[in-house]
C-alpha cells in the first residue's frame, strides 16, 4: 500500500514565488488567515492522509466535521513534524502543498527523501525559474492570446482588450486614457489580493503611491480594462503524468475590490436572470476541452504535475452583450475552488448552499460562527447535510478568518 500524501495550507505561495528566497515569511495578516485555515486541505485528501497544521484542530471541530460526514485525516502540528525524526522517515507518496514556492520546498524539504519514486520523477519535485515563470500572469495572457487566435468564438472577449505589461505609471495612464477604468494586478498574486483598481483620472496620490510600489515590488504589472463584470467562473483540473483531468466548475463570488468571498454550491443565486444562467452553462459546456486543449499544446504535463484553476470573467460589453474572458488568470496550486467541489458532495440533491470564506474586521469568526449555529442550525439526511450552518475551520479560540458551509432547502437568496 503507497504511503499517505502530506497536504499544506500555505495560500501565499503567489507572494513567496515573487519575494523568489526560501526564507519569505507573508505578512502578520496573512500569517493570521494561513494559521486560522490551517485545516482546510482536510477536504482535498483521503483519510490516511496527513496535514500539516499550525495547531491541532479543536475536538469541537472535528466532532462537528464528523457529525456533518466529512473524512478526519491524520493531523500533525509542523514544529513537531520537522522534529519528529521517526515521523520524517516514514514512507510518503507525495508531497502536495496549496501551492509550490521556493519557500514550501524549503519547509518541506526533510520530508523528500522519504517519498515515493513517482514524485521524485515530477517536474514539481525541485524549484527552477522555470516555474517562476510558468506561475505568472504573464503565461495565462500568453495563453488567452493564443486562444483567441485559434478559436474563433462570438462570445469570447475582443483582442483589444487582452491585459497589458507595465513598467511605470505612465504607462498605466495611457491605458486608462485608453479604456477608461482599469484593474491593476501584480504578476505574482492570489485570491483578489494584489490587485489595485483605477476609476479616476488624474491619478489620486495614493493611488499613484499604491501603484508605483506595486511595480518597484515585482517590477511589471499587469492592467486590464475594468469590466461590467457579471459571473466569476472558474475552472477545475488535474495535471497528471499522462495528461490533463477536468475535476469540476467553481461559481465564485467577490467583494468590491475582487477579493475572494466564497463559492456557490448546487446552484446560483436567485438574483441571476435566466438569459445569463443559460449563458453561463453554454461557456461550462465549451471551455473545458479548449483548456485541455491549450494547455497540452503548451506541453504542461512535461513542466507541472498538479491542480489548477482557471478563471474566467463574465461580463456585459458597451452593447450589453454577454461576453466572457476565458482564461483570465491560471492558479497554479489549489483553489477555494478545490474545496467547494468536494465539500459540496456532502449536501443532499435537493439542497443548495454556499462555502464561504470570513473576515470582518468587527466580528470574530468565533462570534459569528456561534450565532449561525443557534439560528440555522444543522439538519441531515441520509447522513449527508440537508439545511444548516456548519463551520469548517476552527472557531473556538476567537478566530479572525474562518470558512464556511451554509446550507438551504430553498433556491439561494440575492443575500449569498
Amino acid at each position: 500500500m503507497p504511503g499517505p500524501d502530506i497536504f499544506l495550507f500555505n495560500p501565499t505561495c503567489d507572494f513567496a514565488i515573487a519575494n523568489k528566497t526560501a526564507s519569505w515569511k507573508p505578512n502578520l495578516l496573512l500569517q493570521t488567515m494561513e494559521r486560522d485555515l490551517t485545516n482546510l486541505p482536510q477536504f482535498l485528501c483521503q483519510q490516511n492522509d496527513i496535514v500539516l497544521v499550525h495547531e491541532i484542530p479543536s475536538e469541537q471541530l472535528l466532532k462537528n466535521l464528523h457529525l456533518a460526514g466529512f473524512t478526519i485525516p491524520r493531523f500533525k502540528t509542523i514544529t513537531e513534524s520537522l522534529s519528529d525524526q521517526i515521523f520524517i522517515s516514514e514512507p510518503i507518496s507525495h508531497l502536495r502543498p496549496w501551492g509550490w514556492s521556493p519557500a514550501a520546498h524549503n519547509l518541506l524539504k526533510p520530508f523528500k527523501a522519504s517519498c515515493s519514486k513517482t514524485f521524485y520523477k515530477s517536474p514539481i519535485s525541485n524549484w527552477n525559474e522555470q516555474q517562476r515563470r510558468l506561475f505568472s500572469r504573464s503565461t495565462a495572457l500568453g495563453l488567452l492570446d493564443s486562444m483567441l487566435k485559434n478559436y474563433k468564438h462570438k462570445s469570447f472577449i475582443d483582442a483589444g482588450f487582452l491585459p497589458q505589461p507595465c513598467d511605470s505609471v505612465e504607462q498605466i495612464e495611457k491605458l486608462y486614457l485608453k479604456w477608461g477604468k482599469l484593474m491593476v494586478k501584480l504578476p505574482w498574486s492570489s485570491s483578489g489580493r494584489g490587485l489595485q483598481q483605477v476609476t479616476s483620472y488624474p491619478l489620486h496620490k495614493s493611488i499613484r503611491q499604491r501603484l508605483e510600489g506595486m511595480i518597484q515590488n515585482q517590477g511589471i504589472v499587469m492592467v486590464e480594462p475594468l469590466l461590467n463584470k457579471i459571473f466569476d467562473l472558474g475552472f477545475l483540473y488535474e495535471i497528471l503524468p499522462d495528461g490533463i483531468q477536468f475535476l469540476g466548475y467553481s461559481r465564485f463570488f467577490t467583494d468590491s475590490k475582487g477579493q475572494y468571498k466564497g463559492n456557490y454550491l448546487k446552484g446560483y443565486p436567485t438574483s441571476v436572470p435566466h438569459v445569463e444562467k443559460r449563458f453561463i452553462d453554454s461557456m461550462e459546456k465549451l471551455l473545458p476541452s479548449i483548456h485541455i486543449q491549450m494547455l497540452t499544446e503548451m506541453e504542461i504535463p512535461s513542466h507541472y504535475h498538479g491542480p489548477i484553476g482557471i478563471d474566467t470573467l463574465i461580463f456585459r460589453d458597451d452593447a450589453g452583450l454577454l461576453k466572457i474572458n476565458p482564461i483570465l488568470e491560471i492558479n497554479w496550486r489549489y483553489t477555494m475552488g478545490h474545496v467547494a467541489l468536494n465539500i459540496e458532495k456532502r449536501i443532499i440533491p435537493k439542497s443548495v448552499g454556499t462555502f464561504g470564506i470570513w473576515f470582518n474586521k468587527h466580528k470574530s469568526f468565533t462570534r459569528y460562527a456561534l450565532e449561525r449555529i443557534q439560528s440555522h442550525p444543522l439538519t441531515l439526511e441520509s447522513g449527508m447535510v440537508a439545511s444548516g450552518f456548519v463551520p469548517i475551520s476552527e472557531f473556538t479560540k476567537d478566530n479572525i478568518f474562518g470558512a464556511y458551509l451554509d446550507v438551504v432547502n430553498s433556491p439561494l437568496s440575492p443575500s449569498f
